[in-house]
């Protein structure tokens, strides 16, 4: 791993501080100790699908979903893959499901693009041989949009999901005495509002956040390359550190 083989080169160390951005699935428990103790202060980011601020997912996940059954499902699926009516019983906490609420949402935001950009170009349900070319000039024209359980949900013009639009969260990896590792969410993204980071607090300085080698205040590169690409030109690295 490239934390490991950072220790040993030297070229990682806590005399050595670094801005160390991690990715999501890293298993932080599998890391040597000394491994654990370079990533203090390390930010990890990880993508939201669906968000207690959306209205959408909110009424989703505490309502909509319990109105679905196993037996709507099951004859479409082969029989190892049938699901237990206990999925959407009250048993299961759709609210706090991972897999609900980071991958679920996505997939059931990508059908209901592809059935809405359907009936936009094939609206009497006849499809023309150049269907597939309507349906991707009609993604990437401006003016799509919907709203949907992962929030707005809108393309770009390569046909990918517009970057403002998506729910990003920023967390703090910390160690603790015992030197496990554990993550504390600082910021989250809202590429659609006028001030895109929120932070924990109202500002970073407020949120608590600790950077690599335990310091207080961000390295220098930290304002010159954090995230700038997702700011989109609206907000700089710079002014995302003031955070004021």
């Amino acid at each position: 791993m490239l934390i490991e083989a950072g220790l040993e080169l030297q070229s990682l160390g806590k005399s050595k501080p670094r801005l160390l951005i991690l990715p999501e699935g890293l298993d932080l428990g599998s890391l040597s100790r000394a491994a654990r103790e370079v990533l203090h202060g390390s930010l990890a980011l990880r993508s939201i699908g669906g968000t207690t601020a959306n209205p959408r997912w909110a009424s989703f996940a505490s309502q909509g979903w319990y109105n679905l059954s196993a037996p709507a499902f099951n004859p479409s699926l082969p029989e190892p893959f049938h699901l237990s009516q206990s999925l959407f019983g009250p048993t299961f906490d759709a609210s706090n499901s991972y897999y609900l609420r980071n991958l679920g949402t996505y997939e059931y935001d990508a059908m209901a693009a592809v059935g809405l950009l359907a009936c936009k170009v094939a609206a009497t349900g006849v499809i023309d041989a150049d269907f597939g070319t309507e349906l991707w000039k009609a993604a990437t024209s401006a003016g799509f949009e919907f709203e949907g359980l992962s929030g707005v949900v809108r393309f770009d013009e390569r046909g990918d999901r517009d970057q403002l639009t998506a729910n990003i969260q920023l967390y703090n990896v910390l160690q603790a005495a015992d030197g496990s590792l554990s993550e504390s969410q600082v910021a989250s993204y809202d590429g659609l509002a006028t001030n895109p980071w929120l932070w924990q607090g109202g500002s970073m300085s407020a949120s608590g956040v600790v950077f690599n080698g335990g310091k207080a205040s961000p390295p220098r590169m930290l304002r010159v390359t954090l995230l700038q690409r997702m700011s989109d030109a609206r907000q700089t690295s710079a002014e995302l550190c003031d955070g004021e």
